[in-house]
């Protein structure tokens, strides 16, 4: 149906309700001319004492509920583009927790690898370590059989000297007495006399009671025999009564002193027999 044109009507006319013009009027200001949603209703004119807008209540009725739905709309596209905002920055802000976690879980990877890397540099280190104190102590150890085995062994070269030293000296001992009681007629002098000691003395001073109880009572020699024998043996050589035929042989030079070197021998017999007899 085809809108109701306007008409002219007067303040006077039958059809105008008194007040319908101030109302039409103030109903029509109740809107706000300028906005965009009102543009297509034509602008209402001033009243006067003559003539007024007619409007048709229902066209009215219709332009309001049209604002209505407007504002309506508005209110929910203002609303959703809220919730939409609200929804992006919720995203946003999980994408950032996202992102957080992720690099958190990452720095704590790299300190991980990186405390790892730090227990494996110490492990190495305290195994190189150890490794230096075992070859240390190897070598200490190798060192020290290596200086056992070097005394040992010059222990045993100083026994083999001392065994083959006293071998001999016991061997030329008897081979000189079993000479000088085969020929009677030589002369001696005190270096040619059998001293009872490993190493032949040039004079008393080198002989002492420490050396002919070396020499005599050495196990190295005179397998067999006893002690107590060994000392009756010598001191048949040794004895002054038994030794004067030997003095008589000396060198006038060297009598006085083998007579003296021979008597000392003899009193060190004596001494060593005493001990014998009292430890038995």
């Amino acid at each position: 149906m085809a809108p109701v044109p306007k008409t002219m009507r007067s303040p006077d006319s039958r059809s105008h309700t008194p007040g319908e013009a101030e109302r039409s009027y103030s109903f029509y200001y109740l809107y706000d001319p300028t906005a965009s949603s009102h543009k297509h209703r034509p602008t209402p004119k001033a009243p006067n004492d003559h003539y007024v807008d007619y409007v048709d209540r229902w066209q009215d009725v219709a332009y309001d509920l049209s604002w209505v739905q407007e504002h309506q709309i508005e209110e929910m596209v203002r609303q959703n583009l809220e919730t939409v905002e609200w929804v992006l920055r919720q995203q946003q802000r999980f994408v950032a927790d996202q992102v957080s976690h992720a690099l958190d879980d990452m720095y704590r990877g790299f300190e991980a690898d990186m405390d790892t890397e730090s227990w494996l540099a110490q492990a190495r280190e305290t195994s190189a370590r150890r490794a230096r104190r075992k070859a240390q102590r190897e070598a200490e150890t190798t060192q020290l059989l290596q200086r056992e085995a070097e005394k040992r062994r010059k222990e045993q070269e100083e026994k083999h000297r001392k065994v083959k030293a006293v071998v001999k000296a016991w061997k030329e001992y008897e081979e000189r007495w079993a000479r000088i009681s085969g020929n009677t007629e030589e002369q001696l002098s005190f270096a040619m006399i059998p001293w009872p000691a490993i190493t032949r003395p040039t004079d008393i001073t080198g002989i002492t009671k420490d050396n002919v109880r070396g020499f005599l009572l050495s196990h190295y020699h005179s397998k067999g025999v006893s002690n107590r024998d060994r000392i009756r043996a010598a001191l048949k050589l040794w004895h002054p009564d038994k030794f004067r035929r030997t003095l008589d042989r000396v060198e006038e030079k060297d009598k006085a002193r083998v007579e003296e070197a021979a008597g000392v021998v003899a009193r060190y017999l004596n001494g060593l027999m005493e001990e014998i007899q009292a430890s038995h």
